[in-house]
Parts: structure tokens; sequence; C-alpha cells
């Protein structure tokens, strides 16, 4: 392929991947009320559908998935846990004189689950060994879930007394995706089943799996017959064809201007380096500017400026 037909090329594929979204898919309940990013919301909503007695109302289906997919080697019998399960979402709790809320709950007389959920908050010094050790002072097992949109490791200031190993990472990108297509698939209602879709595209909003998915099916464009060594050259024509646009603006800028400015005494000033010319010259100028930038070296577009003659002082220049 040449740099056209790759271009070309990609061009159809990022065109289906839009053609693929079907219309009204952009209307989202969750997006409406603003709640994208709120991670108190979405506790609730995970909570919900995690406690058996939730709103839901399909008992503990929900629940039982999630612990088969992610923790199976912790809890012994857990189809026996999830019938006795209790959920709850900001419980209250004081460790070391600390005050605190864990975002989510789950626990029988014996076992505690705990969900620290993370999308933007920060984390708090000795968070999750706080979170652990206030179940453990209640004579529960405790086990730790750090959930993030991306699945990374909490801060060691975070984990505290707590080895790495201890926490189990989950991701909304990876963990929570792939278990509310599983909800979905499991849900009895019409209903829960509209919401659970509505959430699962949320989900993949804000973890950017549109973009992922346009990334991958590019990527496979470039590994094609020596793609990649052609479509190395693209990014240096984009700078250029960059300062072609802006060069143009300038051009038509210019055009627009000159007469009026012309007749209040404005002229146009070109510097030490020569007029404007708007052809290659002044492309090539404006993408080394763009492209080298510095505090020093800084272009902002065309200056026109006028003479203004004071009896106490030479020439000062108004710029416009």
């Amino acid at each position: 392929m040449t740099e056209i037909e790759i271009l070309k090329k990609a061009g159809l594929i990022l065109e289906q991947i839009n053609q693929d979204k079907k219309v009204g898919d952009d209307f989202n309940i969750f997006s409406v009320l603003a709640m994208e990013r709120t991670e108190v919301k979405h506790s609730q909503i995970l909570a919900d559908l995690l406690n058996p007695n939730g709103l839901h109302e399909h008992g503990h289906v929900f629940l039982e998935s999630f612990l088969d997919k992610y923790m199976r080697d912790k809890i012994g019998d857990f189809t026996d846990f999830c019938k006795k399960a209790t959920v709850s979402t900001e419980q209250f709790h004081i460790v070391e004189n600390q005050k605190g809320y864990i975002d989510i709950v789950i626990e029988t007389k014996d076992i505690a689950i705990v969900i620290e959920n993370k999308i933007d908050a920060p984390d708090q010094p000795k968070q999750l060994q706080r979170y652990v050790s206030s179940k453990i002072n209640e004579g529960k097992a405790a086990f730790t879930i750090y959930l993030t949109l991306d699945g990374k490791e909490s801060p060691s200031d975070s984990r505290g007394s707590l080895k790495n190993e201890e926490i189990i990472y989950l991701s909304y990108e990876e963990h929570i995706v792939e278990w509310i297509k599983q909800c979905i698939t499991e849900a009895l209602h019409e209903n829960v089943k509209v919401v659970l879709i509505q959430y699962l595209s949320l989900i993949e909003k804000i973890t950017n799996q549109n973009s992922k998915k346009e990334n991958k099916e590019l990527t496979k464009l470039l590994l094609q017959n020596g793609n990649m060594t052609i479509a190395m050259k693209i990014p240096d024509a984009l700078e250029w064809a960059k300062a072609t646009i802006e060069m143009e603006f300038f051009k038509a800028l210019y055009e627009n201007l000159k007469d009026d400015l012309k007749r209040i005494g404005f002229e146009m000033y070109n510097g030490d380096d020569g007029s404007w010319t708007f052809d290659d010259k002044d492309i090539e100028w404006i993408r080394d500017i763009r492209k080298y930038n510095s505090k020093k070296d800084s272009f902002d577009g065309l200056y026109f400026y006028r003479k203004v003659l004071f009896p106490i002082s030479d020439y000062i220049y108004d710029s416009a």
C-alpha cells in the first residue's frame, strides 16, 4: 500500500466503527444525570447488583457470578456465603482514632469483602490497611478488592502493612465490563437488562473502549505487508498539512483585513525574515515554529503596526 491507500483504508475502518453505532446509542441516562465519574454513584449501582436483596430482584445470581469469576479460590462455599451475605455502601468505621467510610462491604458473620472503588479520588494514608483492620477487629476474615478504571495497583502508602499480594486488583475496563455482560445474559427482567446495557455503555465510555477498538483495528492495518514503514512517513506530512491549514487561515485573514487597516494607517509587520509570501516558505516556517517552539521563539500570527509621531519621542508602534 502507498501512504494514500493506508489513509483511505484507515478512514474506512473508522467509518465502519462509527456506523456500527446504532441511533440512540449516545443517549445514556447515567450521562444525563452527570454521574459518569462519580464514585459514590458507581458504588451504589455495583452494591445493589451485588446485594442478594437488591432492587434488581434476582437474588444472589449477580453476586454469585461475581465471586465465581474473581474470588472462587478465596471463599470456600461461596454459594452459602451468597445466601447469607449483606451488602452496604459508605460503611462508617474508626480505626486508630481515624474515621473513614468503606465504599462497598459484602459480609457475613465470619467473612467480609471490602471493596475500595477508585475512579478519580486520591488514596488516603493506610486507607486499605484500616479497612481490613476494622473487619478483623470484628473477628472476621477480611479480603480487599481494589477497583479502578484500569486495574492499577494501590499506592504503598495506602496499603500500609498490607502486602500487595493480599489485595485483589480489578478494573472497570476488563473485570466489571466482563461481569456486567454476564449479568445482562442472566437478567430475567427486561427493565433490569436495559439498565445493565446502559451501565455497560457508560463503563465502556469512561474507559475509552471505542478509542481502544479504533487503535486495535488501525494497528492491524499498520502491521500488514510492511505498512508500518510506509506509515512512518505520515507524521511529517501531517505536520506540513497542519501548517498549510494555518497558513491558509492567515492568508484569508490578511486578504480580509489589509484594505481596512491600510485606510487607518496600519501596515503588516514582516520582521527581519522578509515579508509574508503565503507559499511553501511560510508553511515551512510555521511548521518549524510549532514543532520546535520554545519560550523564546513563539509565533502568534500576523502583526500590523502604525507609526505615531510624538514631539518628545521617537517613533513608537501600536500593534493590532
